[in-house]
């Protein structure tokens, strides 16, 4: 008997899941503690299905006292990017693969759209009976990818940009090609980014911001980063800033935020 396999399917079962969660939150709720992931993910959707949150990150609203206590930047990152999806974004990419789980995926705002997931590795959950597409490997390298000129009505990157041209055998895999020091590649994605997008298509980016930090498999951005960005795209941008605090995360600004330190774990 495959007993890692048999623990991998258990793990995926709902029972498995609420009980994790469940002995997370009786457990004091200690990040990254054993359940924090079920329980993490448990409230995105949550979160991603409550039409009051995501009104408040459409709108730019201060969000709920105590808002995602003690979970990571998923519960900013989910909400926000279902927030900007519109009804006529019909053909989307999502480029390092922040929607390929089902909690995620089978969200009103995502239904019947085409999506391409664009990711280095092949992962466990696969959507291709509802409208997703993959493509995987060097095709999917962000810097320089597959697709044709002005495909998409909106890109999703979500804690990619910051992994671009850094040391990726953290996340992948140990192969030296995933190890690299081009820390300017991340501008490479945005130009590459901007080919693929139609004539009035949005980029949706997230990313770590604060202090400038290298930490070899990321680096965090600050301000300087940010206007190269911007520079590089061209047209229209608007900032969007959260900072968690000791009661949660809430909405920031560039001063409140340009001294953060990157949480090492």
């Amino acid at each position: 008997m495959n007993f890692k396999k048999l623990y991998y399917t258990f793990s995926n079962t709902i029972f498995f899941k609420k009980l994790s969660a469940l002995y997370y939150q009786v457990g004091g709720r200690k990040p990254w503690s054993f359940g924090y992931w079920e329980a993490r993910n448990m409230e995105i959707e949550r979160l991603i299905n409550d039409e009051k949150i995501i009104s408040k990150f459409a709108d730019d609203k201060e969000l709920i006292k105590g808002y995602g206590k003690n979970f990571d930047e998923r519960v900013i990152e989910y909400p926000w990017l279902i927030s900007k999806i519109k009804n006529n974004d019909n053909y989307i990419l999502d480029a390092g693969s922040i929607l390929n789980f089902p909690f995620v995926i089978n969200n009103h705002k995502l239904t019947g759209k085409r999506v391409m997931i664009a990711n280095l590795n092949p992962e466990h959950y696969c959507f291709y009976k509802t409208s997703v597409s993959y493509v995987y490997s060097d095709y999917a390298d962000i810097r320089h990818t597959c697709f044709k000129d002005n495909l998409f009505d909106v890109i999703v990157c979500s804690s990619v940009l910051e992994h671009v041209g850094m040391d990726n055998t953290y996340i992948y895999s140990d192969e030296s090609k995933f190890n690299e020091k081009r820390t300017e590649d991340y501008l490479l994605v945005i130009d590459e980014l901007h080919r693929l997008l139609k004539q009035g298509g949005r980029l949706l980016l997230t990313f770590p911001f604060g202090r400038y930090e290298n930490l070899g498999w990321l680096q965090q951005f600050d301000i300087n980063n940010v206007k190269k960005i911007i520079k590089r795209f061209g047209g229209k941008s608007n900032l969007y800033f959260y900072k968690y605090t000791k009661n949660g995360w809430t909405r920031s600004n560039e001063k409140e935020s340009d001294e953060c330190l990157y949480l090492h774990t």
